[in-house]
């Protein structure tokens, strides 16, 4: 799914995307990942096919899947899954926080990306058997 195709279908959904914060994303030739100072800074970025983006920041992710069914595979009609990831104070004694060591080529300053961890807010349910199970997650970023 293109871009433009993608950001189209953001902007029928209720929550909106972070204004800036930080773009992961990965296409069919690799991974980009950096910061972003507003949405529309993305159309130069952005011009391969997206498989998967996360627009985040210190207290939202927005999620984007390409998705596609067979049938639709033919027809070229991918659409886009998205899920907004905004976890509320009543939520906090259900998140489990990971701090991640990124690999040195991913901290770079002329892409601002200043720290070397990301972290991975995992939110946490019980089923009927009490058993613990990761339902939701979301990427935040501190500088």
């Amino acid at each position: 799914m293109r871009w433009n195709d993608m950001k189209a279908k953001m902007a029928q959904v209720e929550q909106k995307a972070p204004e800036s914060g930080y773009l992961l994303a990965y296409t069919r030739s690799g991974v980009i990942f950096q910061s972003y100072a507003s949405l529309d800074a993305l159309d130069g970025v952005l011009q391969e096919e997206l498989l998967e983006l996360h627009l985040f920041d210190r207290d939202k992710e927005y999620r984007a899947i390409a998705s596609a069914s067979r049938r639709s595979i033919v027809e070229q009609d991918v659409h886009a899954i998205i899920h907004v990831a905004d976890f509320s104070s009543s939520d906090k004694d259900y998140v489990y926080q990971e701090r991640i060591k990124l690999e040195p080529s991913a901290v770079r300053k002329d892409q601002g990306i200043t720290t070397d961890t990301i972290t991975v807010l995992n939110h946490i349910s019980y089923d009927e058997f009490g058993m613990a199970q990761i339902d939701d997650y979301r990427l935040m970023m501190e500088a």
